[in-house]
């Protein structure tokens, strides 16, 4: 089973070799809050890069746990590679505020 660091490492050099994107947060435009949830909120925003209206997941940073390092990690897994019309894209990741 892989431990914290495994996943933070996993994320970065996922990151690193570009199979994840990597985003700076200026280049989103917030528009709204549309949700809570385990992980964090999720915004409504508008992407200048890609173009068109995003979701963003904010994450709980109070209480970043192996556990929830760990789902994180394994819902990224999931949806990098996932594409369905009634599933949101993932287009990559991004730090900040």
């Amino acid at each position: 089973m892989p431990d914290f660091a495994s996943n933070v490492g996993w994320l970065e050099d996922a990151i690193k070799d570009g199979n994840i994107n990597s985003f700076d947060y200026s280049q989103f435009s917030i528009l709204k809050e549309i949700g809570r949830g385990g992980f964090g909120v999720v915004k409504s925003a508008q992407s200048e890069i890609l173009e068109r209206k995003v979701a963003l997941k904010s994450l709980n940073t109070d209480d970043i746990s192996k556990t929830f390092m760990k789902e994180f990690i394994r819902e990224i897994k999931l949806l990098k590679d996932l594409h369905h019309p009634n599933i949101n894209k993932l287009y990559g990741v991004t730090r900040g505020s």
